[in-house]
């Protein structure tokens, strides 16, 4: 029978969506996340609009919220689920990892926001930040505890990394040639760990789409296979166009 009457004070309750979590190590701590990963959408509307939406654990019935991943979280997430057929993210799409701002002089990671929310994209201003960071074999790591709000950010000179196809060695061990994929990593040590693991299941690597454009990006992985050989493409795509299907990891809040 059709309901044709409601009590003053008495709401629907919402029905949230299911999502597992994967606990990951990620720097010597856990970290959580959503299980399977997000697909189907850009990381950066992707996450924006889950943040309004909650999601429940299948099994205690908790109220979870997911915000945006480092590109070092998820390229931890990546390397631990890069044998897994379950989640082969590398495998079955475009995934991306974080955010970027190709500036004229190099690629700034994990850029800060304003006080508005909005990505800052000021070369200037991005740089302003380095005044704290540690050089590392020609990249710049800004410690974590150094500002608050400002999670593994660091900067890459364009002459610290090459560009197109090269052998696994020059884009994750070599430190002459290694800035993107340890400033990705956000590590201090020599050679990028996470990302060396991922690369030694492809024949070569390619970095792509990193020339200056000034403006906020996307960072993505994926496997070339979708396209042609076994190679590992590491793009700077400039967040225009449509990958379909792409993933994306939330990290649980």
């Amino acid at each position: 029978m059709e309901k044709t009457f409601q009590l003053i004070g008495e709401e629907e309750k919402p029905i949230f969506p299911i999502k597992k979590l994967l606990k990951v190590q990620h720097k010597g701590n856990d970290l959580l996340v959503g299980y399977p990963s997000f697909r189907g959408n850009y990381l950066f509307n992707l996450l924006n609009n889950n943040r309004t939406k909650a999601y429940t654990h299948p099994l205690t019935g908790e109220e979870m919220y997911f915000r945006e991943p480092t590109t070092s979280e998820s390229i931890s997430v990546c390397a631990i689920l890069e044998n897994l057929s379950e989640d082969n993210v590398l495998h079955t799409s475009y995934f991306q990892i974080g955010r970027i701002v190709k500036a004229l002089g190099g690629v700034f990671v994990n850029p800060p926001k304003d006080k508005k929310g909005n990505i800052i994209i000021d070369e200037r201003t991005l740089k302003s930040y380095l005044n704290k960071a540690e050089k590392i074999n020609g990249i710049y790591i800004v410690p974590n505890q150094s500002f608050e709000k400002l999670k593994d950010f660091g900067f890459a000179p364009y002459g610290s990394f090459e560009q197109g196809i090269q052998s696994r060695e020059n884009f994750a061990v070599n430190p002459k040639t290694n800035g993107l994929a340890r400033v990705l990593e956000h590590t201090m040590d020599k050679f990028a760990l996470n990302l060396k693991k991922i690369s030694n299941n492809y024949s070569e690597i390619e970095i792509t789409n990193f020339r200056p454009l000034t403006k906020s990006s996307i960072s993505v992985l994926y496997d070339s296979g979708i396209c042609s050989t076994n190679r590992l493409k590491i793009s700077g795509w400039c967040g225009h166009g449509t990958f379909d299907p792409g993933s994306a990891f939330g990290v649980k809040e």
